[in-house]
């Protein structure tokens, strides 16, 4: 079973339990896969564009998130002084703004109906994670059900 990320932003834990059902006289592995995708806009802003692009957002909203996300500079300011501006560069989006979320839901549309396809896989989703869950059958039918 992988127990790596490929996407560096997403932590991935893994749980498995082997439990022994005495009726049935069985040992069933239970896995919980949870991933966290706390930073899973934070990335090259092309990336992101491309991205929407993809996903079939109108070019006024990509064209939004272009403007938003390019040309931004920086001012430090302390008591009386002030710092010349300086670019940012092109990663991640501004902190304290809605468009991480935004992104993430936009990304997270049509996961729900996709995950209930694939049987014997349960899921919840609750902000920005994601937990996966299979309960029962042997280890290689696990490998198979879960990414």
């Amino acid at each position: 079973m992988k127990t790596t990320a490929s996407d560096t932003a997403t932590r991935r834990t893994i749980s498995t339990t082997a439990t022994c059902d005495a009726e049935a006289h069985t040992l069933d592995t239970k896995v919980v896969l949870t991933l966290d995708l706390h930073k899973a806009f934070v990335g090259d802003q092309e990336t992101i564009l491309k991205w929407l692009q993809n996903r079939h957002v109108v070019s006024t909203v990509c064209d939004y998130v272009k403007y938003f996300l390019t040309n931004h500079k920086a001012i430090l300011m302390a008591v009386e002084a002030e710092s010349e501006g300086f670019e940012l560069g092109n990663k991640g989006t501004p902190q304290g703004s809605v468009l991480p979320a935004f992104l993430f839901n936009v990304g997270m549309l049509g996961l729900p109906s996709e995950l209930e396809d694939i049987e014997g896989l349960q899921h919840s989703l609750r902000a920005d994670d994601i937990i996966l869950w299979v309960t029962g059958g042997s280890d290689n039918h696990m490998e198979e059900i879960l990414p």
